[in-house]
């Protein structure tokens, strides 16, 4: 049933919204972001509400714009910027600096609106276009030379005066002054995410590993585990490196003066943006914020923006393997369900692989599809999503809140749908009765003994040829009416399909 959902909500996307082409996604929606100074974050409502020190327009600050609602938000040095929901670039912050003062309000900020990313430096600031092109902005222009070209990049990081971005093929090409770290470099590898430090780059490779290079100030590249695996979101602006692994838990390094990184062992983070100081959300959806003493004190009469597109791009199905007619390639050894998922056919929305534990080392099978399963507990078994799906999703402003999640729509949309459904049904009833009428009909019963090749079309569809009933037949439709409706409804009104509220439909 959830595939139909998500082959309906394909076709009908498909006549309307072009694939971003994205490669997987991991964890990077932004709704909370630190800077020197202060925080910020997306409350429910996805205005940008501010706290930390006490800034004022005196000394050159610009609050964030009004009336906006915004995707994602990032922060730098002293300059905030975000997406808006019509794909527009909006910053704020600054000081009395005119470089940080143009960076902000100044001509050189972009004024298109097809932006899906936004990456915040110090004196440079870059965006990443729908369409997978970059464009950057800064008062040096030594920054910005050597940005490529192309619409060829999946994510770009901002650094003091360069940047870095990750192509669709993986590799890292970097640009502008470099300030110490390197970002003259070109990676050739099979990343997915990248974080420029103050001294120092940060790359997610697709198999959960990390790489990292630079200068080793603040202990940035020392101080990383030398067993870090596992890893699905990545954070680095300033001082200190911190990633969330699989289980959602956090682990971070470097400079840890003033307590910037003491979060407690164990803690589960939907996201985390380290800078001077750091800011993580639970699942929760709570905000705390550790190091400087301005930026602790966040709100605590708002509601945040908790929702999350977070990746890899499966859905947990459940315990037991598919059928072994479906398996494709070999049982392969892996680190994690990531690589798993990494492993398998991405190209089709009814992909599926399962991983188990077997002789201390995780074990990976794919399948092509997955009708059935075993009941053999020790075997989890997930659904792969393809990027194009995924992309339709996200577009839509659709949202998977875990690996694990389970789609859902609200008890009042649920009951338009019910009552849809009952409409046809007493429909399909009422047809079925007066075609019992019409099969008691002297003359009616004569021309089914002796029909002519339209009337046994006619039978066939009223009275159930090939063993399927009119009943059976109208079942079907009634499921292709509602699924269609449901479709068309996550499409047209954009509606996010999680609350704490809501009445389940489909599990994943």
């Amino acid at each position: 049933m959830r595939g139909l959902v998500i082959s309906l909500l394909l076709l009908i996307s498909q006549a309307s919204q072009a694939s971003r082409g994205s490669t997987e996604s991991y964890c990077e929606l932004k709704s909370v972001a630190a800077n020197a100074y202060g925080a910020c974050a997306l409350d429910s409502h996805r205005d940008v509400v501010s706290w930390g020190k006490a800034y004022s327009t005196s000394t050159g600050y610009m609050p964030p714009p009004e009336n906006e609602e915004y995707r994602m938000i990032d922060c730098g040095n002293v300059v905030c910027c975000g997406v808006t929901l019509n794909q527009e670039i909006k910053c704020w912050g600054g000081n009395t600096d005119p470089k940080y003062q143009n960076m902000v309000t100044g001509s050189i900020v972009p004024t298109e609106s097809n932006f899906v990313s936004v990456s915040v430096g110090v004196f440079i600031t870059c965006a990443m276009r729908e369409d997978g092109s970059l464009t950057c902005w800064s008062n040096i222009p030594a920054n910005i030379n050597g940005m490529p070209t192309g619409k060829d990049f999946v994510d770009v990081a901002a650094t003091h005066d360069g940047a870095c971005a990750v192509t669709k093929n993986g590799d890292i090409k970097c640009w502008g002054n470099h300030h110490s770290h390197g970002t003259g470099i070109n990676l050739e590898g099979d990343f997915v995410r990248i974080q420029m430090g103050h001294t120092t780059g940060m790359a997610l490779r697709k198999d959960g590993t990390v790489h990292m290079w630079g200068r080793n100030d603040h202990n940035a590249i020392s101080g990383k585990p030398a067993d870090l695996a596992n890893v699905k979101a990545i954070s680095h602006n300033h001082y200190n490196p911190c990633v969330i692994l699989e289980d959602d838990t956090v682990q971070c390094w470097g400079r840890n003066d003033s307590g910037k990184i003491n979060i407690p062992s164990g803690t589960k983070v939907k996201q985390i943006h380290t800078n001077y100081s750091t800011c993580y959300m639970t699942f929760d959806d709570k905000i705390t914020c550790i190091g400087s003493d301005a930026i602790t004190n966040v709100p605590t009469d708002k509601e945040w923006n908790g929702s999350l597109n977070c990746a890899p791009r499966y859905l947990f199905v459940g315990t037991g393997l598919c059928p072994g007619n479906k398996q494709t390639g070999d049982i392969s050894e892996v680190g994690s369900a990531r690589e798993c998922r990494s492993r398998c056919n991405a190209n089709f929305h009814e992909t599926y692989f399962s991983v188990w534990d077997e002789d201390d080392a995780m074990k990976c099978k794919c399948f092509v599809d997955c009708d059935v399963r075993t009941n053999e507990e020790k075997y989890k078994t997930y659904e792969v999503l393809s990027e194009t799906v995924s992309d339709v999703l996200a577009e839509n402003d659709i949202m998977i809140n875990t690996c694990s999640a389970t789609l859902v729509l609200t008890t009042g949309q649920l009951e338009d749908m019910t009552t849809e459904r009952d409409t046809w049904q007493n429909r399909f009833q009422t047809a079925e009765e007066i075609e019992k009428e019409r099969s008691e009909h002297a003359t009616y019963k004569a021309r089914q003994q002796f029909p002519d090749t339209e009337d046994q079309v006619a039978a066939g569809m009223t009275l159930g040829s090939n063993g399927n009933s009119f009943m059976e037949k109208a079942a079907y439709m009634c499921v292709g009416s509602i699924m269609g409706t449901l479709g068309m409804f996550m499409v047209t009104y954009n509606k996010k399909v999680a609350s704490e509220e809501s009445q389940l439909l489909l599990e994943a």
